[in-house]
């Protein structure tokens, strides 16, 4: 058998009685009150518990604490039980007549509602609709119209053992009414893996003002534009949407795509990227940059390209014009195989084998793989001062036999006599 209500059954005789009271304590870990009765001159009644609409006989159902200075009614039964009966609103008055309204909103017949002193709140209303939440900026409602359930928040964090769903400001105490809001989907690989302050969640996505001040005081730095990048010129632009995924060390993004408000988008990526598609078109309205280790490639908004390698020390400009620059220590242009390469000691033009080398301008040919050799450096004052030989294609490439070398000769005119008899006196396939 449980205790009795009442450490007085002798009270049985006295008949039952029901005594307006007001809670001067209260035992959270018991459930009772102390009371004292407002219109006698009784001592205070110790520990009496109160009634619920419905409580089981091992306390399930519902439970609530009443306050200090709550006024209820007191029931003294005839077997010398008692408990509290009710509670009861104190009195007031408003417009010249007395409510018992309190803090609570007028309502409709049908509604039943739940509230606290702090403002958190349970409404069920007639129409179906349910109200629940913890102030009017903080609730979730159910409107039975299209099934439909909308909530209320300032901020959002929802969690489970793979991740979380943040919407969070990004305000500072330096600024703390920006009200930039950062939206995130943040995933783990795997339930058991856990992320501390210094790692990242394998996969995030954010959306909002993803400004570099504001992540810094949520802790996600590197959803700010291009801000692992090294782009120059990053900084100038404001990020609203990012994805990041973090390195197998979890302290940097192995990869992130980014985008800005004015349009801007980065693409950052530790590894290698694949593209395959079809067809790939590229427009730029002024001009394109690709810089690697050791050189660049870029274009002007006029159509000039430019190619510089090894810090500049060979370079290729190609105007829109058709104009073509180039500056390097050597230079071979292969057509089909013959080579020209033009270098410190000359100008060098060499055929394959089995390819005629046709030198036409000045009568000579060269078959069968054979090298001919113009040296460009002093090459006006070397044909005026110095004898020259000219190297004849073999017997094999001829009609007529003539001379392997021709005599030297120390003048120009001499030279280009020695090409006339050639001419006259040979003859190639």
């Amino acid at each position: 058998m449980s205790e009795p209500f009442t450490s007085k059954p002798n009270d049985s005789d006295n008949g039952a009685k029901i005594v307006l009271c007001t809670v001067i304590g209260v035992d959270y870990v018991n459930y009772t009150v102390d009371l004292s009765t407002e219109n006698s001159s009784r001592d205070a009644i110790p520990d009496v518990p109160y009634a619920s609409s419905f409580l089981s006989r091992d306390g399930y159902g519902l439970s609530f604490n009443p306050h200090v200075g709550d006024q209820c009614y007191l029931l003294e039964a005839r077997d010398g039980t008692r408990c509290v009966l009710a509670f009861v609103t104190a009195p007031s008055t408003k417009d010249g007549k007395s409510t018992y309204s309190g803090k609570r909103k007028p309502g409709n017949s049908g509604d039943f509602v739940i509230n606290t002193v702090d403002g958190n709140f349970l409404r069920i209303l007639r129409g179906g609709l349910v109200e629940l939440g913890a102030s009017s900026m903080c609730k979730r409602t159910y409107v039975p119209i299209l099934n439909l359930v909308r909530d209320t928040f300032v901020a959002y964090h929802a969690m489970s053992p793979l991740g979380e769903i943040l919407w969070e400001h990004t305000s500072t105490e330096e600024n703390p009414e920006s009200g930039s809001v950062v939206a995130s989907y943040r995933l783990k690989r795997r339930i058991g893996d856990t992320v501390s302050d210094g790692a990242l969640y394998r996969v995030e996505v954010s959306a909002g003002d993803l400004t570099a001040p504001g992540l810094a005081a949520l802790g996600r730095q590197q959803h700010a534009f291009a801000v692992e990048s090294g782009i120059s010129g990053a900084k100038e632009h404001s990020g609203v949407f990012s994805i990041t995924v973090a390195s197998s060390d979890g302290v940097r993004s192995a990869f992130s795509f980014q985008v800005a408000d004015d349009g801007a988008f980065s693409f950052t990526s530790t590894d290698v990227a694949y593209i395959d598609v079809r067809k790939l078109h590229v427009k730029t309205g002024e001009g394109f940059e690709v810089v690697f280790p050791n050189g660049s490639i870029s274009g002007d908004e006029d159509g000039a390209v430019s190619i510089l390698v090894g810090n500049g020390s060979a370079a290729m400009q190609l105007s829109a014009t058709g104009e073509l620059a180039v500056q390097a220590t050597s230079l071979t242009i292969n057509v089909s195989g013959m080579l020209l390469t033009i270098g410190p000691s000359g100008v060098v033009l060499t055929a394959p084998p089995g390819t005629p080398l046709d030198l036409g301008m000045l009568g000579l040919g060269i078959q069968d793989g054979g090298t001919a050799i113009l040296n460009i450096n002093g090459l006006l004052e070397k044909v005026l001062n110095h004898g020259h030989k000219i190297i004849v294609p073999p017997a094999a490439a001829l009609t007529v036999a003539v001379p392997v070398d021709a005599l030297p000769s120390t003048e120009l005119a001499g030279l280009l006599g020695q090409l006339d008899v050639l001419q006259s006196t040979a003859k190639l396939r």
